[in-house]
Parts: structure tokens; C-alpha cells; sequence
């Protein structure tokens, strides 16, 4: 559902249908997008019943006090609204400084809106708990999901910069500094690199926080899986990348009784 949505605001919305889309979702009220083509009802639609079955299966797994479709529904708001944002800079032909950027974009990688998922899962407290271990996880969560943004970013910009249909870190830091492409790749590597260390602090401390606990590790698996997906450049959408092979791998493929061969299989994706 993420990807169609983004998808949604990169591609196939105008500005004013996402607009208008950004306002329904704000309110999630469907009677905001009864002018908008059916493609765009049909993605609200979907969006609906997938964020109220995701909370009934939280909701009856963790046994919470507290209904959780209201928080769900928000960070999708949220998580849009900065989709919005990117629409809209793109629509001006507009190129924002990298600090700009990354003030919307760490958040637009979708992954707070993963983190809340996660949050949600770990938690089985009243409102208020909720509430503690989500601010408590802050750092977490804006350094997971700003690897997230600059892995995807290294993956794809070399895509993107060639079609000039989005804008990323490795673009704006060009522009911002008057630099080759491979310089600043070089840059977000090294910004990839400070910001796992701030990870590894995090960690440290989040083990004297029993609330946080639960929650910290899934949390900075987004961080691990965007080197994944994004290791040796799109994994996510180039389906014809050694990324599905390793998820056969993990998830289909049986695991071979000779540890010889298994290692020889692997040995092969690569």
C-alpha cells in the first residue's frame, strides 16, 4: 500500500487531486474525494480497509485498552502530507537545500509511519504508555528512517537525476555545494555512517529504558533493511536485481540438508 500511494503522489496525481486527497486523508473523510477520478477513491478506499484491518489484528493480538486506529490514521496523514510536499516542489520546479530536504524527506521514507506499526505491536499498556514509549523512541526513529531516505537515495538517484522526476539528497547536496555526483555520494555515505553511530548510542541507552526495549531493535531494522533493498542500487523496484533472489532464498527456496550446496546457492546470487 505504500508504494501505490507514493506512486499516487510521484506519478499519477495532479497537484490539485493530491491536494484534495491530502485533506480527505487529514480528516479520513471519503465525502472530501467524491470529485476526484474513481482511481484516486479506489486508493483511498483500499487505504481505509487495509488501516482498519491492520488495527483490529494490533488491536486484538496485543489486547490493548486503547484503540489504535486513530493513531494509525494519522501517521498515514502525516506520511502524505510530506508526499505533498515533494509534489508540490516538483510541480514549481523547485530544487530545496539539502537541510530543507531532509526535513520532510526522512520523514516522507515512511519510516515513522513503520515505526508506529512497530510501536503499536510492542506495546501493551494504557494511552498514556503509548504515548511515553512513542517520544521515548524519537531518536530511534528519525535516525532509522533518515538511513532509510539516504540509502534510497544512493540506490536510485542515478534513475532519477537521468528522467529529472524527483529530487534527492545526492541532487540538492550538487546543487548546495557545486559538486560531482560521485562527491556527493561520498557525502551521504559519510552522513550514513554518523548517523549509525547515533543509532549505536541510542541502542546503548535503550537498554536502561524497559519501554523501549521491546520496540528499539525492529525499529532500526528499517535502518538494516534499506541497506538491503539498496545495496547495489534499486532492490525495491527493479525487481530483476539480485534482491529477489535472496528473498527466494530466504522465504521459498526449501533449505538444502547439504550446507555444502546451500552455500553454493548463495555463493551464486552474488
Amino acid at each position: 500500500m505504500i508504494l501505490i500511494i507514493d506512486d499516487l503522489y510521484d506519478i499519477y496525481g495532479s497537484l490539485e487531486e493530491l491536494e484534495c486527497f491530502t485533506r480527505a486523508l487529514d480528516r479520513w473523510d471519503a465525502k472530501e474525494i467524491q470529485d476526484l477520478p474513481e482511481s484516486l477513491k479506489a486508493c483511498f478506499s483500499a487505504l481505509d480497509s487495509i488501516t482498519n484491518e491492520v488495527a483490529l489484528d494490533i488491536q486484538k493480538e496485543q489486547c490493548l485498552n486503547e484503540p489504535v486506529l486513530p493513531y494509525l490514521r494519522k501517521a498515514w496523514a502525516d506520511v502524505c502530507k510530506t508526499f505533498l510536499v515533494e509534489a508540490r516542489w516538483y510541480n514549481a520546479r523547485y530544487t530545496p537545500s539539502l537541510d530543507e530536504y531532509l526535513k520532510n524527506a526522512w520523514f516522507s521514507s515512511t519510516g515513522p509511519l513503520l515505526s508506529v506499526i512497530i510501536v503499536l505491536l510492542a506495546q501493551h499498556g494504557s494511552r498514556n504508555e503509548l504515548i511515553d514509549a512513542w517520544e521515548r523512541a524519537q531518536e530511534l526513529v528519525y535516525c532509522s528512517s533518515l538511513i532509510f531516505r539516504l540509502c534510497n537515495d544512493l540506490g536510485t538517484s542515478e534513475v532519477e537525476l537521468q528522467r529529472g522526476d524527483s529530487h534527492s539528497s545526492i541532487l540538492c547536496h550538487m546543487r548546495d555545494a557545486n559538486v560531482l555526483e560521485e562527491t556527493a555520494r561520498e557525502h551521504i555515505n559519510d552522513m550514513i555512517v554518523s548517523t549509525w553511530k547515533r543509532i549505536n548510542k541510542e541502542l546503548l541507552l535503550s537498554r536502561q529504558v524497559p519501554m523501549l526495549q521491546a520496540s528499539a531493535n525492529h525499529i532500526i531494522n528499517i535502518a538494516r533493511l534499506s541497506h538491503f533493498f539498496y545495496y547495489d542500487g534499486d532492490g525495491m523496484s527493479n525487481q530483476d536485481r539480485e534482491t529477489k533472489e535472496l528473498v527466494k532464498l530466504l522465504f521459498v527456496e526449501p533449505v538444502p540438508v547439504n550446507s555444502s550446496s546451500y552455500a553454493a546457492s548463495v555463493a551464486n546470487v552474488y
